[in-house]
């Protein structure tokens, strides 16, 4: 039986792209001013301390996400019976060409059992790695055909997350 060769593109909504590629600024001016008034307010009590280094630290961990983000999130992927095209990078030009035979590890998001959070495919050859979350459209499809084509290998570890995953899952017990 003859293949088909079919691509199928996933792309994120506009106002997904806007969360991801500009969601940081927002969360740090906030919390900037926060900062600034817990920083004022160091001099008149030591107590203050706490909230500015929380706040901080959070900043930190914002922006340190993005950065991430920024490196690895592809707003375009087109994927087809051999391989994937990550396009339209943030402050990128670049286009990452991952071949399913060469997928040294899928990791986070759907793959780890979580519903959310960035899902990561590491290339062994070109030791690039490309990131979606679960919001990109046909989200489900992306990675049925990402497992469908790994290495048996990559698939049994996978597998194995998500198993783990589920076995960590209790379901409510049921009232009578």
């Amino acid at each position: 039986m003859n293949e088909i060769n079919t691509t199928n593109n996933y792309s994120y909504s506009f106002i997904y792209k806007i969360i991801y590629r500009y969601g940081n600024i927002p969360a740090t001016i906030i919390l900037s001013g926060f900062l600034v008034s817990a920083a004022s307010n160091i001099n008149y009590s030591l107590v203050y301390l706490f909230p500015f280094v929380i706040t901080a630290l959070l900043i930190y961990y914002i922006n340190k996400q993005y950065l991430t983000m920024y490196k690895i999130l592809a707003y375009n992927i087109t994927a087809d019976k051999d391989k994937m095209t990550c396009t339209n990078f943030i402050f990128s030009k670049k286009e990452v060409i991952i071949y399913y035979s060469e997928i040294e590890t899928l990791e986070g998001g759907i793959f780890e059992g979580r519903y959310n959070g960035l899902a990561k495919v590491y290339d062994k050859n070109s030791k690039m790695c490309v990131g979606f979350f679960s919001k990109i459209n046909n989200s489900v499809q992306l990675e049925k055909t990402i497992l469908s084509k790994v290495d048996e290998q990559v698939y049994s570890r996978v597998m194995q997350k998500l198993k783990a995953a589920r076995k960590g899952f209790v379901k409510p017990a049921k009232k009578d």
